[in-house]
């Protein structure tokens, strides 16, 4: 049976930036990967912020295949449009399943192991480490355990963290295509109405030379019909995509509940998707997770070589998190569930007043992919906007304040 000092369940990119950190420093983790293949399947759009990727201090590669300028948001009726748009890049398209091999051949030339092509079957404490059962029927023990699994959580329980509920779960569907027509190589096309993506949005995520990556996610199923009918249908979409040939389909959860409270646990850690490390706006976990998993290996490191206490490892994350990160997944979270409880009436008069007020220019001068929060601080001050939506807004919040109420009376 071998022991190791830490194992990773997964090896998607939050556990190959975690490992990377660890083996600059001489720690060595053993990353199990269920898959035969790094990178494969893909699960994600793609779409990463130029700013976030330098943060994760990541390199440009090979992985890159577009770059873009911002968003242009079509209303429900399709009749009103809001760009956000800058004059220089502000976002990668990446190609997943390079970004992942690129990141693995980093990691592997440091000296970090990987069991390729081996299921965790199941997780249990045994005298103090964590016993892991594999698909290959070996066993494994490590001191230290990082559940990377994404956002299956199956193993979470045994680790003693709670699931995320079922609704903040959305199903994605996205194709890759090309032949596409009439799309800005430079911009990004973001569809909403809950005709075609219900309480969420559609995309066209340009990749160059009449590519495309084509998806929605949303609350209803099944999710393939709905992607089926946007992109069939949609009065604006489909004329785009008329004679677009499909490449490949794929699929995913997007996690929209925003960083766990908890994601420490018995000489264990939750990463990425598995501690829903995630913008509860779009679902988008790269940039935000990898900051949660750079954070969290500077902590281990703390404690496995620095001697520190392991408690006191943890409470100086959690500080690390609330101070850098905290507030502004508050204001995801507003935005999020206060735009998941507008109808489409109410989406296309918040359209018209953004036009009107000149909201999206002012979003466009300050905007920054990684700060939702500036959305939310430029649109208090638009009295003609509020004005629109402030009777649904008032309605809401005793709705969404109320189980936080009921508590404290």
């Amino acid at each position: 049976m071998e022991l190791r000092e830490i194992a990773v369940i997964g090896a998607g990119p939050m556990a190959l930036l975690l490992a990377r950190e660890l083996a600059y420093k001489g720690i060595l983790p053993l990353l199990v990967e269920e898959h035969n293949e790094i990178g494969i399947p893909r699960h994600c759009s793609g779409l990463v912020s130029i700013k976030g990727l330098e943060l994760l201090r990541v390199r440009k590669d090979d992985y890159i295949e577009n770059e873009v300028r911002g968003a242009r948001f079509y209303s429900p009726s399709s009749k009103l449009e809001v760009e956000i748009i800058k004059s220089k890049p502000l976002a990668y398209v990446i190609d997943r399943e390079l970004f992942d091999k690129y990141l693995y051949s980093v990691v592997n030339s440091l000296g970090v192991n990987f069991v390729l092509n081996a299921r965790v079957l199941s997780v249990h404490r045994f005298h103090n480490q964590w016993s892991l059962k594999l698909s290959n029927g070996k066993e494994l023990r490590t001191n230290f355990l990082v559940n990377g699994e994404g956002a299956r959580y199956r193993l979470v329980k045994y680790l003693g963290f709670e699931e995320p509920p079922e609704d903040v779960l959305l199903t994605a569907l996205q194709y890759d295509v090309k032949g596409v027509k009439e799309v800005d190589d430079d911009i990004v096309e973001v569809y909403l109405g809950n005709r075609w993506a219900p309480k969420f949005f559609a995309w066209i995520i340009p990749r160059g030379e009449g590519r495309a990556r084509v998806g929605l996610a949303s609350v209803r199923k099944p999710v393939y019909l709905y992607l089926r009918a946007f992109m069939k249908h949609h009065p604006i979409a489909s004329k785009k995509l008329a004679k677009a040939k499909f490449e490949r389909l794929t699929g995913g959860k997007v996690v929209l509940c925003g960083p766990s409270n908890k994601v420490w646990g018995e000489r264990s850690l939750l990463i990425g998707d598995a501690a829903c490390c995630t913008k509860p706006t779009t679902g988008g976990g790269l940039i935000i997770g990898g900051l949660c998993t750079i954070m969290a290996a500077r902590a281990l490191i703390n404690y496995l070589l620095n001697g520190r206490d392991y408690y006191e490892v943890i409470s100086s994350y959690n500080s690390a998190y609330y101070r850098f990160l905290y507030g502004e997944i508050k204001y995801m979270k507003f935005l999020r569930e206060f735009l998941a409880s507008l109808n489409d009436r109410l989406l296309e008069s918040a359209f018209k007043a953004i036009r009107e007020t000149g909201l999206d220019r002012e979003v466009s001068a300050l905007g920054d992919m990684e700060r939702h929060s500036i959305v939310v601080r430029e649109a208090l001050k638009k009295p003609p906007l509020l004005v629109k939506l402030i009777p649904h807004l008032l309605t809401w919040m005793v709705t969404y304040l109320a189980p936080g109420l009921k508590g404290s009376i």
